[in-house]
């Protein structure tokens, strides 16, 4: 009896430790989901307090640096370290101003604004490569493991061990920078009869005013239910939000509304790539592809996706099929060209690489988005009447001979080549040293590496030119 007492007992005492453990575990998992969900809603309030921090900063130079998504977070992170180590008898600040997927005409709508904030002595302007495109990135997912998939803590370990085992190279979505506000859902929004348009929600996605513009898509669906492409621009912004959850519920009643949208299955293979999930991307991919034969850039991201996967032949037989097509009207078409070389690269092919990038240079010799070179010339007259110095700094490996174009009239400028000191790096060292994916066609988004060889290029040309040293 005393024996089976002992036994009971000591049963009773691993219970309690493992009641304990199970505790234990679970505390540090919701103190650690919250610290991430609060992180994700703070990068941003943090980058923004950065630059606010420039502000109390006395005597510096201020340097304003204003793009897309290849401008927050990415080169302007080492341009002050690399300026303030070569230059010890000036103070510089950098204030970081990019926006996702923004354009040219967003950038110079909130330029008033962050001048008379941050009163810069110098801005510089990466920008234009979005005033070709009306895609937005998102994430969404549709497998059995919804719920574990909208846990940051469950991604965040998952991001640990792809990463540790080399499988998350270069794979992860640019787009998914966080961005601040909280999300609501559509029964936490009442509508009200004011003129509202996709447009209106566009418009305030492209400033930066995410908030607003998931307001504007919310009430265009109280509007009307039937609107699929208000749900994808919806989902978009939920993703930004990081509420995976919501964007998985608005992407699927997308798909259920319309589902013959290119766009959706667009967006949602971009999703599968950066999940590596590639043979869900792969057919998704095609989806958009057979939906809308002229959809380049699903021929340029399906292509990413052999690239990633070493399928060159795919990418190839891809690339020259849309090529084939003749987007002639599509200035989207000259990315066909860009991915190809790097598929060439890929295979050690360096002469067709040289023909196609030729053709490439032509076609960038020709061509200039209008509404891109209108906003470089207001940006130059704004900065003129405040007289604040303008860099105008070229997408890496491409000519800076459009951008030159554009202000033949003008003078006081400078320019910031990246075409050669790129081509020679990626020729030493290769392509994925120095980005990340191929969204731009010849170029992408950089990796670390690519960031500060391009702020070296920057602060060099700075410092020559401004500071003459």
């Amino acid at each position: 009896m005393i024996k089976k007492n002992r036994i009971n007992a000591g049963w009773a005492s691993l219970l309690q430790k493992f009641i304990l453990i199970c505790i234990g575990i679970f505390c540090v998992f919701v103190i650690l989901e919250t610290s991430l969900r609060m992180g994700s809603f703070a990068v941003l309030f943090l980058q923004e307090q950065k630059n606010l921090q420039s502000l109390k900063k006395k005597g510096t130079y201020r340097i304003m640096c204003i793009g897309e998504s290849t401008t927050i977070g990415e080169y302007p992170r080492f341009l002050e370290n690399i300026l303030s180590q070569n230059c010890t008898k000036i103070k510089f600040s950098v204030i970081d101003k990019g926006i996702v997927a923004t354009t040219t005409s967003a950038i110079i709508s909130q330029l008033p604004h962050n001048l008379a904030i941050y009163k810069p002595d110098m801005v510089i302007a990466m920008m234009g490569i979005n005033d070709r495109t009306s895609y937005m990135a998102y994430k969404q997912n549709t497998d059995s493991r919804q719920f574990l998939g909208s846990l940051k803590t469950y991604n965040l370990v998952r991001f640990i061990w792809l990463a540790l085992t080399n499988k998350k190279k270069n794979d992860i979505s640019k787009a998914s920078t966080p961005i601040p506000p909280a999300p609501v859902s559509i029964s936490d929004l009442s509508f009200t009869k004011d003129k509202i348009n996709t447009s209106q929600g566009i418009a305030f996605w492209e400033c930066g005013e995410y908030q607003k513009a998931q307001e504007v898509f919310l009430k265009l669906i109280q509007s009307n239910p039937e609107d699929s492409n208000s749900y994808v621009y919806l989902a978009t912004i939920y993703w930004a939000l990081g509420n995976i959850s919501l964007t998985k519920e608005t992407f699927k009643k997308a798909i259920q509304i319309n589902p013959g949208n290119s766009y959706t299955y667009f967006q949602l293979g971009k999703f599968y790539r950066s999940q590596l999930k590639f043979e869900d991307a792969e057919n998704v991919f095609k989806k958009a592809l057979e939906l809308e034969e002229n959809l380049v850039l699903g021929y340029i991201e399906l292509a990413t996706l052999y690239i990633r996967q070493n399928r060159y032949n795919d990418a190839k037989a891809l690339l020259e099929k849309g090529i084939a097509l003749s987007f002639n009207d599509d200035p989207q078409y000259i990315r066909l060209y860009g991915a190809l070389i790097r598929v060439y690269e890929a295979e050690g092919d360096y002469i067709s690489a040289g023909i196609i990038e030729q053709k490439l240079k032509e076609w960038n010799m020709k061509f200039y988005s209008p509404e891109t070179a209108s906003n470089f010339l207001v940006l130059k007259k704004i900065l003129d009447a405040q007289k604040i110095i303008l860099v105008v700094v070229q997408y890496p490996i491409r000519s800076i001979e459009p951008l030159k174009r554009i202000f033949k009239d003008e003078q006081n400028i400078i320019f910031v080549d990246n075409e050669k000191i790129f081509k020679e790096a990626i020729k030493k060292k290769g392509y994925n040293i120095f980005f990340q994916d191929t969204f731009g066609g010849e170029f992408g988004h950089c990796t670390s590496a690519g960031n500060q060889l391009l702020a070296e290029d920057i602060a060099n040309t700075i410092l020559k030119k401004v500071f003459k040293q």
